[in-house]
């Protein structure tokens, strides 16, 4: 309606009458919007119509779902399902919209987080995995500032929670911050080598060590692996030196690990990436501390090397020959 700054009504009422049906939309009124796009079969050119209408159809049966769901957390769960369903549904019918693609994704999730808001003040008190939820929706939805305020406030319930940590990468990454980005998510696989939340990370750093990992042959257990070779790789380059009870810490947990395998409680092959991770992270401990003549590195050697001889190798040419000198 605006031309260089003058007044124009160009468009046609069929047109404006299409234009109108994404306003019901956008007020999550999906059955009245699939009725007015249905009665403009026959009278509107829009190349999207049909799929529009074929969309609605999909979305309207599954959405009336959420009058008969009562508690908040199944209503967050059936709308996200819809959500993960409505995506599906346009790669399986090959639907090319990704306009109106964005605006349901805004429209579902956008409820999401209403939804877990109301919970969350409902609450006596604060659920760490449903803060962890809200944000990792403010991310998905761009909204990278409410994201940050979200696990400000986890952070000081739990600041060493490792889906907390995680997060806080995506938003460090999307936010420009690379260095801080690896920072934490290092942090976050040393909290849980096996990090529970990583399918929610959404950052490219995050998809690049998947996609490493996968392709270095680990695609079972691939969240399991992936610290292991960004280490390897040397994508987590940001390294700290770990106190003298992170130390100890360390050293407990493979010791119970490899007991643990001794004793045939645990496979061999579910105990490596984890082993492999911890000794990691010792040896990067007296990299960066200056500790490289410690005795206790070639113990650390010894073990990474009978654990994973590739990862060792790989670990000892990428890492220390391009951090420090070490004589193997």
């Amino acid at each position: 309606m605006d031309s260089d700054g003058q007044l124009t009504f160009d468009d046609d009422i069929v047109t404006i009458r299409y234009k109108q049906g994404f306003q019901y939309v956008i007020r999550r009124d999906f059955a009245t919007a699939l009725a007015h796009f249905q009665g403009l079969t026959g009278q509107s050119t829009a190349a999207h119509l049909a799929r529009v209408i074929q969309v609605l159809e999909f979305i309207v049966p599954r959405y009336a779902k959420l009058k008969t769901s009562d508690p908040e957390e199944e209503q967050a769960a059936l709308l996200k399902r819809l959500w993960k369903e409505t995506e599906a549904f346009f790669r399986d019918k090959k639907i090319e919209f990704p306009e109106f693609l964005e605006q349901l994704r805004k429209v579902l999730l956008g409820q999401v987080i209403e939804v877990l808001v109301k919970r969350f003040q409902k609450l006596d008190v604060p659920d760490i995995e449903l803060l962890c939820d809200l944000a990792g929706h403010f991310i998905e939805l761009k909204d990278y500032v409410k994201a940050e305020e979200t696990l400000v406030y986890a952070a000081r319930l739990r600041p060493d929670d490792p889906c907390v940590l995680a997060l806080k990468s995506d938003t460090a990454y999307f936010s420009g911050d690379l260095k801080k980005a690896k920072g934490f998510l290092r942090e976050a696989f040393y909290r849980d080598p096996d990090l529970a939340c990583a399918d929610r990370l959404r950052s490219g750093l995050a998809k690049e060590i998947r996609l490493l990992t996968e392709k270095d042959g680990h695609r079972e257990r691939t969240t399991s692996w992936m610290p292991v070779v960004a280490t390897y790789t040397n994508i987590f380059d940001t390294k700290r030196e770990l106190s003298k009870e992170e130390v100890l810490d360390l050293e407990d947990q493979c010791k119970t690990i490899e007991d643990r395998v001794g004793q045939g409680r645990l496979s061999p092959e579910t105990a490596k990436p984890g082993l492999i991770y911890r000794y990691f992270l010792l040896m990067d401990h007296l990299l960066v501390s200056g500790q490289v003549n410690n005795a206790r590195l070639a113990v650390y050697e010894a073990k990474l090397k009978k654990l994973d001889e590739k990862a060792y190798s790989a670990y000892i040419n990428k890492v220390f020959y391009e951090n420090g000198d070490h004589n193997v």
